[in-house]
């Protein structure tokens, strides 16, 4: 049992590799026997339309037995009509805001689409993340909501602020006409460093770019670079459910567009984020070979921290290869600095105690059970875990326990 999940794992990392790396390879994906796993793997952690890309632009779709290509292929039209929906809405919003002294940039998916990193179908969005200047926010709700969304999140901490609308009609994240917004006039502070700073420089260093339509401002290609790190390394902390995504999106800018290195560094000191980007810039370097100079320029400045980000790259690459990965998000709760709360309530919902609306296998019979009990979550918990992950969980201890980074959730 064991070979065979080991065996399961390699394949999953050479179809990775195949639709992370700048060089796709036929070799790395002929002859794989569990391409139902590997599908799943590739549409749950949302780079099957990359995937799907590479395989259709190098005449590899016969490599992928039916109904497995089938499954990949309405995966890429699904981001390709999402996007185009999206899109559908972007322009409204911003022929609305034209004329106006409102300094609306586009971030994240929607940014790279429009720079022209991706194709429409490549990127999956759940929603429009922007950043915004020149409106008060009672001004920006006013205007969206005569556009017909509803605002669906408030929120005004101290060094922070952002808006959620949500179209009209929508019913949740699973439905292909909804349209989230998310508007940003900071960002979170991260290691009690203000995000404000990080604001003004995208905004002062936004270009603006003909797409369709519309001309929209999107952050400069360093910025972007920096960003989609930050996501996957910060906000949500080598989480599998953002991870995978965040290393699609900087193999992807870094292939498609001139970058300096040496300002994302830079970038990376200032926020104390040097070793968590050298994560990802590391397995850049060696897993895709894409961007060399990055980790070498912050193995550079990080000399003490050097091996230990080295074997922390490697134990997450591989620990996140789990085709049934467990959430990190609890247990950086609890080896993080953090607000004591946060521990208190990631150990009552890692326990089962504290119920959290996931459901529950036991045996073969997936239990519908929106509030499992104790001992039924507990077991799954047990169960479901493994020594990779549990390796995972502890060299990600060690790695925040050394580095001593703050990450603000919940406070």
């Amino acid at each position: 049992m064991g070979v065979e999940k080991d065996k399961l794992k390699r394949e999953i990392e050479s179809a990775l590799v195949f639709a992370l790396n700048k060089d796709p390879k036929p070799e790395l994906i002929e002859g794989l026997l569990h391409w139902q796993d590997v599908v799943n793997f590739v549409i749950s952690r949302k780079i099957a339309g990359r995937f799907y890309k590479r395989l259709k632009e190098n005449h590899l779709l016969h490599l992928v037995p039916d109904p497995w290509l089938n499954n990949v292929k309405e995966f890429y039209y699904f981001n390709a009509l999402k996007n185009k929906i999206l899109f559908k809405d972007l322009e409204r919003i911003a022929t609305h805001f034209k004329g106006h002294q409102v300094n609306l940039i586009l971030l994240k998916g929607a940014s790279l689409l429009v720079r022209g990193v991706y194709q429409q179908g490549e990127r999956f969005q759940a929603d429009l993340d922007f950043l915004v200047s020149g409106i008060s926010r009672e001004q920006l709700q006013k205007e969206i909501l005569e556009l017909g969304y509803l605002n669906v999140h408030h929120s005004d901490a101290q060094d922070w602020s952002e808006e959620s609308f949500v179209s009209k009609g929508s019913k949740g994240l699973a439905d292909i006409s909804a349209v989230f917004l998310e508007f940003h006039w900071t960002f979170r502070p991260i290691n009690h460093h203000s995000g404000e700073k990080l604001a003004q420089a995208i905004l002062k260093g936004a270009e603006p770019i003909a797409f369709n339509s519309c001309v929209f401002n999107v952050p400069k290609p360093e910025l972007q670079f920096y960003q989609a790190g930050l996501h996957g390394c910060a906000h949500h902390p080598f989480d599998s459910g953002y991870f995978w995504v965040a290393l699609q999106d900087l193999s992807a800018i870094a292939d498609r567009l001139k970058l300096d290195s040496d300002e994302i560094i830079n970038l990376a000191l200032e926020h104390r984020l040097a070793e968590h980007l050298g994560v990802l810039a590391f397995l850049l370097k060696e897993k895709l070979g894409i961007f060399p100079q990055l980790w070498e320029g912050l193995a550079s400045r990080i000399p003490e921290s050097k091996t230990l980000v080295e074997q922390t790259a490697r134990v997450v690459w591989d620990g996140l290869l789990n085709p049934r990965p467990v959430s990190l998000s609890h247990f950086i709760y609890l080896f993080s600095p953090t607000d004591p709360r946060n521990r208190r309530k990631a150990i009552l919902e890692l326990t089962g105690l504290r119920r959290t609306g996931e459901k529950v296998q036991a045996g073969e019979t997936n239990l519908q059970n929106p509030r499992p009990g104790f001992f039924a979550l507990l077991s799954y918990r047990i169960r479901t875990l493994d020594w990779q992950f549990l390796k995972m969980v502890w060299q990600i201890a060690k790695f925040h326990r050394k580095v001593k980074v703050y990450f603000p959730w919940g406070t």
